[in-house]
């Protein structure tokens, strides 16, 4: 596989300030042009982890939002939101008629506690989501008082060989892979592809 890498210039945060369950936002104007959203939360954090987002009730809120929005709207799983492992996601995403498109950002399903032994959650996400994806974005992380910081490929702990091959065995080629880093050549040494 030849990756087709395209370089952002910033963090590859939230690309609309919203998740999934504002109102205003599932029933109100959508852009014509790519957005991508965080699956969101019931916590009353985005990045907090609760019991609320594992409630029968999210998940039909959550079912609900997904079969409202439009094609070009992907949504991007993260490990404490309604979407945060691999048999939810697929699952959720198969409750949808027609699927939904999914924003698979490797580095936001892990949660502090699974940096150290990333490979192998690394592999499990790309075997059971890569196939499903619009597109992949990838970032590097860094754990700063147990919380995960999303910087540049090579900046963090990831271990981007491991990345690069499963992007290899389980992301088609024509699959659009945006990265996170200061240029091209790094990205390509980080990932070795």
């Amino acid at each position: 596989m030849a990756c087709d890498l395209e370089l952002v210039s910033g963090p590859l945060g939230t690309f609309a300030g919203r998740a999934w369950l504002d109102q205003d936002l599932i029933d109100g104007y959508w852009p014509d042009t790519p957005c991508v959203l965080w699956s969101g939360s019931r916590t009353g954090s985005r990045f907090e982890p609760g019991p609320a987002n594992w409630l029968p009730d999210a998940r039909a809120a959550l079912t609900a939002a997904l079969e409202r929005m439009p094609e070009h709207v992907l949504v991007r799983p993260h490990w404490a939101q309604l979407l945060n492992d691999v048999p939810g996601t697929r699952s959720a995403l198969q409750a949808v008629e027609g699927g939904h498109r999914l924003a698979l950002d490797v580095a936001a399903l892990l949660a502090p506690s699974m940096v150290a032994s990333a490979a192998e959650h690394i592999e499990r996400i790309m075997m059971g989501l890569g196939g499903l994806s619009a597109c992949v974005l990838l970032t590097d992380v860094r754990v700063e008082e147990d919380v995960c910081r999303a910087v540049p490929l090579g900046g963090g702990s990831l271990p981007g060989q491991v990345v690069g091959e499963h992007l290899q065995q389980w992301v088609p080629d024509e699959t659009p892979i945006c990265v996170w880093a200061d240029d091209e050549e790094t990205a390509r040494q980080w990932l070795a592809v």
